[in-house]
């Protein structure tokens, strides 16, 4: 009676071990899932940081740049549309 209480108990613990096993191979499984995406979170947002980097770098260009007759004119046409009175504007391509 006593050898098949240690046989039972041996079994209990090595059922233990093996849960305790297969339950840290899933999260760790889980953790390497996160970290990966993580990972992955972060690259875009470093690309996403560059990119609004060169566009604050474009917009200092612009606003040291002298706001001559020329640069007034060519916002004025490509922002707001407008054009000279005695300019033709042309649409859409031609050739195509």
């Amino acid at each position: 009676i006593l050898n098949m209480e240690k046989r039972k108990a041996n079994q209990l613990a090595v059922l233990a071990i093996a849960v305790l096993l297969v339950l840290s191979a899933i999260l760790t499984a889980i953790n390497i899932m996160q970290y990966n995406q993580r990972l992955h979170e972060a690259e875009k947002l470093e690309a996403e940081r560059d990119k609004l980097a060169r566009q604050v770098e474009q917009m200092r260009y612009r606003l040291d740049s002298p706001m001559d007759d020329e640069y007034i004119a060519k916002i004025a046409r490509e922002k707001l549309g407008l054009c000279y009175p005695d300019e033709i504007i042309f649409y859409g391509d031609i050739g195509k």
